[in-house]
């Protein structure tokens, strides 16, 4: 419990260090909540990027796994069953299928930054009466 403890102030303080050095709080950006709020978006959407590189290394240490499962299996059946084969094979289409359909793989490899919801962000919240 103690050790879960200091795991947890060790989080805290992190966060809150890396909060406090970020453009979030720079000195006289903050006017109100809105630019509060579109600040702290923007800086939790700015780590999608480190989020594709994650998990096109998960796709890639699933293919890693599974390909020494299959190899292994000769060996010793019992200890490495090929149903794992298929988990393996659903972890690394989850992570390859993400980091590819991400804007920053799509740039690097098409040149296309462009999402499909270009020009349509600022309409998602809008609420239009009925007539």
């Amino acid at each position: 419990m103690k050790n879960l403890k200091n795991k947890l102030i060790t989080s805290l303080f992190s966060a809150a260090i890396m909060m406090s050095s970020s453009s979030v709080f720079a000195a006289g950006t903050i006017k109100d909540a809105k630019t509060f709020n579109t600040q702290i978006i923007g800086q939790i959407m700015s780590f999608g990027g480190v989020m594709a590189v994650l998990a096109f290394m998960l796709g890639a240490w699933a293919v890693f796994k599974c390909i020494t499962t299959f190899l292994n299996h000769a060996d010793d059946p019992r200890q490495n069953p090929l149903k794992n084969c298929a988990y393996y094979f659903v972890a690394a289409g989850l992570g390859f299928g993400y980091s590819l359909s991400s804007s920053l793989f799509s740039g690097t490899l098409w040149g296309d930054t462009e999402s499909t919801m270009s020009g349509q962000s600022e309409n998602v919240f809008k609420v239009e009466g009925v007539k």
